[in-house]
């Protein structure tokens, strides 16, 4: 078997020195042809993992498939970040494991102007709620202050961009900024509160919706839709569905909602397409990172 570069989570987050992962992912979602193949999945050393072949540099890379997920999701949160929350300072409340939370103060802390305070809920694992000191220097330098605890709430209290990166959380949204930016990347519903007092719901990709029929969003819609005539007096709407794409490309802004605050839904978050991949391995080769190892693919006849 030929060799291969391994590369788990902390080399994954390390590429990320060398790679700015919010353009591709833009990018691909704007792209709207489908020719952004995902990366093989397969498995290394009982985890999970990503496999993609370069050409260019005759290296098989072999991801961590969580790290790279995380990566995806804090990326795409910047992009909606930069687009939505407004030019006033930002205070971020992120809701989600050591790890995910860890990525995303990074994330948003180099890529989002006016960041002041960043509140992190950190959920999992009560032992260890301790920030990596390359993350505390990245926000120091930003001018950023840091609370971290395991209260939701509490961070979320006059948050004006709210990230949600695991599931079953319970909040109380009534404590965030009235024109707070809601992103949940959990893949999973909210309360049903927090959905019914969204003005819109912006999903980043309209056409993943018929696989999400399951999602309460839109099973809310869809009834809205089907029997809104019929509706009592004092009956809440269901919130707008929209394309976040439009917004992402700039074809129309984002009206402000003083009384109601906008959900993000992102769908496409569980597929990694083969060049994103490609990207963050490319930059770790770059850097020195990784493990040298076996192939876990076999080599086609011909090849």
């Amino acid at each position: 078997m030929t060799s291969a570069l391994w590369l788990n989570g902390d080399d994954v987050h390390g590429a990320l020195d060398a790679f700015e992962p919010v353009t591709p992912l833009v990018q691909e979602l704007l792209a709207d042809d489908g020719g952004h193949p995902p990366a093989e999945t397969g498995s290394y050393g009982g985890h999970e993992a990503l496999i993609v072949e370069d050409p260019a540099t005759a290296v098989t890379f072999v991801l961590s498939r969580r790290a790279v997920h995380r990566v995806h999701r804090a990326g795409l949160t910047a992009a909606v970040a930069r687009r939505l929350v407004g030019p006033s300072a930002a205070t971020i409340c992120i809701v989600g494991s050591r790890e995910s939370a860890t990525i995303h103060m990074t994330m948003l802390a180099k890529r989002l102007e006016n960041v002041a305070h960043v509140a992190a809920c950190v959920l999992g694992d009560a032992a260890d709620r301790s920030v990596a000191p390359g993350t505390l220097d990245d926000l120091f330098m930003a001018g950023v202050s840091l609370s971290v605890g395991n209260n939701v709430n509490e961070a979320l209290f006059g948050a004006n961009l709210v990230v949600i990166d695991t599931a079953g959380v319970e909040l109380r949204v009534d404590w965030a900024s009235p024109r707070a930016v809601i992103v949940n990347t959990s893949g999973q519903d909210l309360p049903a509160a927090v959905v019914e007092r969204a003005s819109t719901v912006y999903v980043d990709d309209v056409r993943l919706l018929p696989e999400h029929q399951h999602r309460g969003f839109v099973r809310r819609d869809r009834a809205y839709c089907g029997s809104a005539g019929g509706r009592p007096r004092g009956h809440r709407a269901a919130p707008d569905i929209g394309d976040l794409k439009t917004l992402l490309r700039g074809d129309r802004c984002a009206p402000p909602f003083p009384a109601r605050f906008i959900l993000v839904e992102l769908l496409s978050v569980g597929t990694i397409s083969r060049g994103f991949a490609l990207g963050i391995g490319r930059a770790a080769l770059d850097l020195g990172l990784g493990q040298r190892i076996e192939n876990p693919r076999p080599r086609q006849h011909g090849e």
